[in-house]
């Protein structure tokens, strides 16, 4: 007579990856002897035994005892995944499945089952934004959402690109607020830029060129306005005091000119005055005493006419 014991190792979960069961048994063989005549059990020399529940005696195949054992079979580590033993009292402890000892004809058959499961990345995000701390508010077209990605994926976002390309526009970089990593890490990250509009003085000094770009990388932005070239801003206004009448003994003309000039401010992104031009106080011609001419007289004095 023959009994077999299986114990069977089932894995799931890691899809082609997947481990084929393993599978190992303990084959068992029974020995006993009948009486012929009367169908009871004897011993090897025929005389009959005093229990009769006990007429067959089983061994282990190449063995003198009826015990067994399945020793311990490890978990294979498969990456990207995790492992469990989910049969109760089949874990070893350390992920494995445990050895079986004490195993007779009589045991049933071990089913034991080993779960993989996908490893689930952490994830997160990086945000980086532009925010225009003169008008309070973040400018669009510029920074970075990288949306959910697994933690360690690299960053390639480099924010210099969108940083002097609106600098060419006009603004001013101001400050930071966090820093960008290298890669992602778990949640999210954000990362504020602040920038700011420039100006640009308008002075005799530094006139504009109306309708001509205010900043010469961006062709298409704010222009200055007009009444900011040179000889709008920087003016002299000059009274003449003409003599006539006296022949050769008429005065020259007296030249008097005051200098008045203009300076203002621009936003650098809108092309709108900061400050509007602010001309240069007021001033006043001073007297002019006219020369005494021996045998003439004033006779007239015009008044000032522009």
């Amino acid at each position: 007579m023959t009994k077999d014991v299986t114990r069977t190792v089932t894995y799931e979960g890691a899809g082609d990856k997947t481990p084929s069961p393993v599978t190992d048994t303990l084959h068992f063989q029974g020995t006993g002897y009948l009486d012929k005549v009367n169908g009871k059990w004897t011993d090897a020399n025929g005389k009959e035994l005093s229990d009769q529940t006990k007429g067959i005696t089983w061994t282990i195949t190449d063995g003198t005892k009826d015990e067994g054992s399945f020793n311990l079979v490890p978990t294979k580590h498969i990456d990207g995944y995790t492992s469990k033993v989910v049969t109760d009292g089949a874990d070893d402890g350390n992920g494995n499945v445990k050895s079986y000892t004490g195993i007779t004809h009589a045991s049933d058959n071990i089913n034991v089952v080993v779960q993989y499961n996908p490893i689930v990345a952490e994830q997160g995000n990086l945000i980086v934004k532009f925010h225009d701390d003169t008008d309070n508010k973040d400018l669009t077209g510029v920074g970075t959402d990288t949306g959910t990605q697994d933690v360690g994926t690299q960053v390639t976002y480099n924010p210099s690109t969108d940083l002097t390309n609106l600098e060419n526009k006009g603004y001013v970089y101001v400050s930071t607020d966090g820093n960008i990593p290298p890669s992602i890490v778990k949640g999210t990250t954000t990362v504020t830029i602040h920038v700011k509009h420039g100006t640009v003085p308008v002075t005799p000094d530094n006139p504009g060129t109306p309708d001509k770009p205010i900043n010469p990388n961006d062709p298409d932005g704010p222009k200055y306005p007009s009444g900011t070239d040179k000889a709008s801003i920087d003016k002299t206004i000059t009274r003449t005091v003409h003599y006539e009448g006296a022949d050769q003994y008429t005065p020259n003309d007296v030249q008097q000119p005051v200098h008045f000039t203009a300076k203002g401010e621009l936003d650098k992104v809108t092309g709108e005055w900061t400050t509007p031009l602010t001309w240069s106080e007021d001033q006043t011609f001073s007297g002019v005493t006219t020369p005494k001419i021996p045998g003439y007289h004033v006779v007239s004095v015009d008044k000032d006419t522009t």
